[in-house]
C-alpha cells in the first residue's frame, strides 16, 4: 500500500514540476516559489551531499598529495604539447601540398617510412610501385628531393640529391618578382654548375673557377636550381639548395669548392611527391577525358 501511495506522490510532484516550468505565468513568481518549496525535502539532502563532496573552493575535494597533482599536471602539459604539435604538422602538410602549383598536377604523395639503412642519403617509402617509377624524380615543398630506385610492390627507396651517387647540372641565380605578382628565376652568367651529392646532407660544385664565381657574385645564399635535360621540363628551376660557402680548392687554388645545402633536412622528410609514371599519366588523362 505504501508503494502505491509513493507512486501517487511522485506523479503529483512531476505534474507540479511541469506546471511550474511551462504553464504557470512568470508574473506568478510568488506562487511558483511556494510550489518549488514542495521539493525542499528532496533538494536539501542532495545539496548537503554535494557540499560534502566539494572542497571550500567549490571543486571536488582531491585528497591526493600535492606532488601527485603536480606530476599529473606535467603529464597533461606534455600530452597537450604533443597534440598541438600533431595539429601543426597536419596544417603544415596541407600547406606543403598547396605549394607545388603546376608540378602538383603531375605528382602523387607517398609516405616516408624512414631512412634507408647504411651510409647513403636515401629514404624508404611505403606504397606499391612498378618498374616505370625507376629514376622518376621525387619532390618536396622546397624543391627536388631525389630520384626513385628499387621500386617494388610494397615500397621503394628515394636516392636523395645529397647522396654521393647523385649528380645533375644546374644554374646559379636568384628568385625575383616579375612585376605582376609572379616569381621569375634570374640566372647568373656562369658555366652550368655540376651539382654532386657529397653525403651527410651536403652537395658540392667543383667545376667553376674561383675568380669566375666571384665575378658572378656567387656567395652565401645564392640559389642553385635544376637545369638538366635528363629531367622533365616541368621540373626546370626546381630548387636544389643554397650556397653556404665558396672557398679556393686547397690542391687547385684556381678552382672553387662551392658547398650547397638543401633548404630542408631531407633525411627528416615524412613524405615526398613522386612524378607519375607514364602508365599512370596516360590513365589519368584517359579518366579526365571520359569525365569531360
Amino acid at each position: 500500500m505504501s508503494s502505491f501511495r509513493f507512486n501517487h506522490v511522485f506523479v503529483v510532484l512531476l505534474l507540479l514540476s511541469v506546471l511550474s516550468a511551462f504553464v504557470i505565468p512568470k508574473k506568478t513568481s510568488g506562487v511558483r516559489a511556494h510550489v518549488q518549496g514542495i521539493f525542499y525535502p528532496i533538494a536539501k539532502p542532495a545539496r548537503m551531499i554535494a557540499s560534502a563532496l566539494r572542497g571550500p573552493s567549490g571543486r571536488l575535494d582531491d585528497r591526493r598529495a600535492a606532488g601527485e597533482i603536480v606530476a599529473e599536471n606535467e603529464r597533461l602539459k606534455i600530452a597537450l604539447a604533443g597534440l598541438t604539435a600533431q595539429v601543426e604538422m597536419l596544417h603544415s602538410r596541407v600547406a606543403e601540398g598547396e605549394q607545388f602549383g603546376e608540378v602538383g598536377r603531375y605528382t602523387k604523395r607517398v609516405a616516408v617510412m624512414g631512412n634507408d639503412p647504411g651510409s647513403r642519403d636515401s629514404l624508404s617509402v611505403v606504397g606499391r610501385f612498378d618498374a616505370t617509377l625507376l629514376n622518376q624524380p621525387a619532390v618536396y615543398n622546397y624543391g627536388l628531393a631525389g630520384r626513385f630506385e628499387r621500386a617494388g610492390l610494397t615500397g621503394a627507396q628515394v636516392r636523395l640529391i645529397t647522396d654521393r651517387s647523385f649528380s645533375a647540372t644546374g644554374r646559379f641565380g636568384a628568385f625575383v618578382s616579375d612585376g605582376v605578382g609572379g616569381i621569375l628565376f634570374d640566372a647568373k652568367s656562369t658555366v652550368p654548375p655540376l651539382v654532386e651529392g657529397y653525403g651527410n646532407g651536403v652537395m658540392m660544385v667543383k667545376n667553376l673557377e674561383f675568380e669566375a664565381a666571384a665575378r658572378a657574385g656567387i656567395g652565401e645564399g645564392t640559389w642553385v636550381v635544376l637545369e638538366d635535360k635528363d629531367y622533365p621540363p616541368v621540373l626546370k628551376h626546381q630548387k636544389l639548395g643554397r650556397v653556404v660557402s665558396v672557398k679556393k680548392r686547397p690542391e687547385a687554388p684556381l678552382w672553387a669548392d662551392i658547398e650547397v645545402r638543401p633548404e630542408w633536412n631531407l633525411m627528416a622528410l615524412t613524405q615526398v611527391w613522386v612524378l607519375r609514371s607514364p602508365n599512370e599519366e596516360r590513365s589519368a588523362n584517359s579518366q579526365a577525358a571520359t569525365t569531360n
